[in-house]
Formats: structure tokens, C-alpha cells, sequence
């Protein structure tokens, strides 16, 4: 079977070496910041029981959720032991079941359309570089 007009497959085979020309390590990770500095951002701004201890060296949690770059990516937490103990739960030193408090996943989940559009958005922004 012969195809009459190819120009609209020359077209797509165009944009796709264009995009993967621009996919390396470094550009992946800006893609996966931008959504995920929008998702820290939304997580910071939960509205949440805060604390009534202002004074200094005290924090909330919630304000601790931060993004680093990692080997495979970016990743989003909170806190290197409370954080994690929260979001999924835990056995307490009596031997009984604390139920998790999840704040990142719900967040993500509620606004995943948000993150994904910031992320197709940087990717825009990079084919036009």
C-alpha cells in the first residue's frame, strides 16, 4: 500500500525527532520540577491545624515539603522521618495502629491536571528553544 500524501507523516516524524533531540537527563528534570514545585506550593498552602508555637526553630510540617533532584527524577517530601511516618501511618510504641494522615498524595491527586499541564507547558517551552 502506497501513501498518496506524506507530508502529514513527515510532519510527525519531524516533531518526534524534535522532541526526543530534547529529551536528556537535564531537560526531564525540568519537566518534572515544574509540576512539582507547583505541587510543594499547594502542599505548603494546605489549610491545616497550625500549631500555636511561633517561636523560632519551630516549624509545621507542612511547611517542611520541599522537591530535590534525584538520580531517576525529581521527588516531593516532607521531612526525613515525621513526614514520612504521617503520610502513611505507623505502629506506635504501645504496638497499636496510627491511621496515616496522607496530605501529598490527596493534593496530587486532587490537582494532578494542574501539574501535568505545567509540565506539558515547560516541554513547549523547550522545543521552542
Amino acid at each position: 500500500m502506497k501513501l498518496k500524501d506524506t507530508a502529514g507523516y513527515e510532519y510527525l516524524d519531524e516533531a518526534c525527532q524534535q522532541a526526543l533531540r530534547a529529551l536528556d537527563h537535564a531537560s526531564v528534570v525540568r519537566i518534572l520540577k515544574a509540576g512539582a514545585d507547583l505541587l510543594v506550593s499547594d502542599v505548603r498552602a494546605l489549610p491545616s491545624p497550625r500549631s500555636k508555637i511561633a517561636r523560632a526553630g519551630y516549624s509545621h510540617l507542612l511547611d517542611t515539603a520541599t522537591g530535590n533532584e534525584t538520580d531517576d527524577g525529581y521527588a516531593v517530601g516532607w521531612g526525613k522521618y515525621y513526614g514520612p511516618i504521617v503520610e502513611a501511618g505507623h505502629i506506635s510504641p504501645k504496638g497499636r495502629r496510627v491511621a496515616a494522615r496522607a496530605h501529598l498524595r490527596p493534593t496530587y491527586k486532587n490537582n494532578m491536571a494542574k501539574y501535568q499541564k505545567a509540565m506539558q507547558e515547560e516541554f513547549n517551552k523547550m522545543l521552542e528553544e
